[in-house]
């Protein structure tokens, strides 16, 4: 995934060494990112889940 991320950026003209070192921050952003905030159990919970009663 860095590798893909980091052709990317020096395909808009960064140069390697900096493409590599900004692929490490995009990567790492978007690995948290798509962390789950919370586990099965709580997302059941209507109080802890970000929708509101209004979207059902």
């Amino acid at each position: 995934m860095k590798v893909h991320v980091a052709r990317m950026l020096q395909l808009i003209g960064e140069t390697p060494e900096q493409a590599k070192k900004d692929a490490a921050k995009v990567v790492s952003i978007e690995t948290a990112m798509a962390t789950p905030r919370l586990d099965r159990v709580e997302r059941r919970d209507r109080r802890k889940n970000l929708q509101s009663d209004d979207c059902f």
